[in-house]
């Protein structure tokens, strides 16, 4: 199947998921985005993107959560209608830049995950695990063409540094969230259970002794846990685990949804994916070629 063909086809499943929905209960959409920039990469999404979101879902009256309100309203039997978690992964530097005046202008809330040990650095995890990165990709189905302009465009996120410390903070100040994507950005599924419990409860420790804010969410590295994670994960003091939609799931709120934003999605596709929540994932979830990434 070409990328252009699945492109397409995602989107009129996304367009007729909302008929069934009612007739498989209601949760709060996730929303994950990560870079905020021009660069064209799979992991970006453009400026003029995100402010088309952001103006749609304003115009239909959705409301975003912080990290608090979120956990306080998740596994809800009947959540409040049009509310959504907006979460943005690895902390680049050009959120401050671009997301944070369109979410200010716009009036949403958001939490940032970023991994403690390249807080000020470049993202140089991308080169470390590509060897790793290829076989995610082939369990959740991406297609050859997407995997070389993903290589291709790693290296424009490679050029710039992540947040620092003091931006971190000023993000706090104005109202976002910080929370945790582990501390070394590891697929924390293929290390060592000492060193992933060692890797969380370092990511909760440093992340709460440099900004002064409790730390309850864990967002898993590339989307990736299993059941014994997540247990070391609420076992290092979690309260919430989030996974990609190719994940799996569990019962106590420590491996949930995910879904991922690219640059591709137009703002009629995102208030489908929104409205057809939770069928869509959990159809995508189904259809993945292998959904333990054990």
């Amino acid at each position: 199947m070409s990328a252009d063909f699945a492109h397409v086809a995602g989107r009129m499943l996304r367009r007729s998921l909302r008929l069934a929905t009612p007739f498989f209960g209601s949760e709060i959409p996730v929303l994950t985005y990560h870079s905020i920039d021009h660069s064209g990469s799979l992991l970006s999404v453009a400026p003029a993107t995100l402010r088309s979101h952001l103006e749609r879902l304003r115009a239909e009256q959705w409301r975003s959560l912080s990290i608090a309100e979120y956990a306080a309203r998740a596994g809800s039997a009947a959540p409040e209608p049009r509310t959504l978690l907006i979460t943005f992964d690895d902390g680049y530097r050009n959120f401050g830049e671009h997301a944070l005046p369109l979410l200010t202008e716009f009036g949403f809330k958001a939490t940032v995950f970023v991994p403690v040990d390249y807080v000020g650095k470049r993202p140089l995890w991308l080169e470390r695990d590509w060897a790793l990165t290829g076989p995610l990709l082939d369990q959740v189905g991406m297609s050859t063409r997407d995997r070389r302009a993903l290589e291709a465009s790693s290296a424009a996120l490679l050029r710039d540094p992540l947040m620092d410390w003091p931006e971190l903070r000023s993000l706090i100040d104005a109202g976002f969230d910080i929370q945790s994507h582990s501390s070394a950005h590891y697929f924390l599924t293929k290390i060592p259970p000492a060193q992933v419990s060692e890797d969380l409860i370092r990511s909760r420790r440093i992340l709460e002794d440099r900004l002064g804010q409790r730390v309850v969410a864990l967002a898993y590295p590339y989307g990736a846990s299993n059941t014994n994670i997540a247990t070391a994960a609420r076992e290092a003091g979690f309260d919430l685990g989030f996974v990609s939609d190719h994940g799996p799931r569990d019962a106590r709120r420590m491996m949930l949804w995910r879904g991922g934003v690219s640059g591709r999605l137009t703002p009629p596709e995102l208030i489908s994916v929104l409205r057809s929540w939770p069928l869509y994932p959990r159809l995508r979830h189904f259809l993945r070629p292998n959904r333990s990434l054990s």
